[in-house]
This record gives C-alpha cells, structure tokens and sequence, in this order.
C-alpha cells in the first residue's frame, strides 16, 4: 500500500508551526494583557491600601498625639498638685505655728488683763477708802467749823460782857 499521496511534511509541518506559532502569540498577548490588567488591578489595590493605611496611620497617630498631650498635662497636673500639697502643708505648719503664738500671746494677755482687774478693784477699794476718808474728814470740819463758830460767837457775846465788866471796875 502505497499510501503517499504527495503529502509534503515541510508545508504540514511550516502550518501547523505557523498555527502554533498564532497559537503562542495570541496566548502570549492574552498572558501579557491579563498580567497587565492584574498588575493594574494590585496597583489599583496597592493605591487603595496605601491610601488605607495611611488613614490608618493618620487615625492612630491622632489618638497618640491626643494621648501624649493628656499625659503630659496629666504630669504637668500631678505637679501642680504636688507644689500646692506642698504649699498647704506648709501653710498649716504656719498656722499652726501662728495658732500656737497667738494661744500664747492671749495667755499673756489674759495674764495682763486679770492684774489689770485686781490692780482696779484695788484701786477703787482706795478710792472708796480716800473718799470715806475725805467725807470723814468733811463732816469732822464741818463739826469744828460749827464748834469755832459758836466759840466765836460766846466770845464775842463775852467780849461786851468783859468790857463793861472792866469799866465798873
């Protein structure tokens, strides 16, 4: 059997690679525009992301900051506190110690105004006295003056009495 036909293998063989050859060009150019649409597609996804975590940092950062802030006027707030615990403490122990010498200095001048009251109530027992003594004494001059005067008067009343006495004589 003779079975050649003319078959020509350079022309089957030229086709079927020129077919291969369409086949791996149109599978190169699918490949290479799925890869770019893919690769669009990640850098599309890579943008957004980007965009994504950079609001995502944005957005943790400002709770840091506002985080640092606090704490730092949380510090700046503990100080201040401590200075006026501080001032306070200090105030007290001034108060007391002003407490404590204005306690003494009305001690002292309780002291003052009791010798003060005992020095007046003896005051006015000598005044009292003086002035029993000056009334004594008034109503004692008064009793001379009353007893001169009548003296007076009988001498005077003796005295005519003498002189015509004397001049019988």
């Amino acid at each position: 059997m003779d079975n050649s036909r003319g078959l020509d293998m350079g022309n089957i063989n030229d086709d079927a690679k020129d077919q291969y050859m369409d086949i791996a060009k149109r599978s190169w150019a699918d490949t290479e525009s799925w890869s770019y649409s893919k690769y669009e597609e990640l850098r599309e996804a890579t943008g957004k992301h980007d965009n994504s975590l950079r609001n995502s940092k944005n957005e943790i950062m400002e709770p840091n900051w506002v985080i640092q802030r606090l704490t730092g006027e949380c510090e700046n707030t503990k100080a201040q506190r401590c200075k006026l615990e501080g001032a306070i403490a200090e105030a007290e122990e001034q108060g007391k110690v002003a407490f404590k010498d204005t306690e003494c200095k009305l001690s002292e001048l309780e002291a003052v105004l009791q010798k003060a009251k005992q020095g007046t109530a003896r005051q006015l027992c000598e005044y009292q006295e003086l002035m029993n003594v000056k009334l004594a004494l008034g109503i004692e001059i008064a009793t001379y003056r009353k007893l001169l005067e009548g003296k007076e008067s009988r001498w005077v009343l003796a005295q005519p009495c003498k002189r015509l006495t004397r001049k019988k004589q």
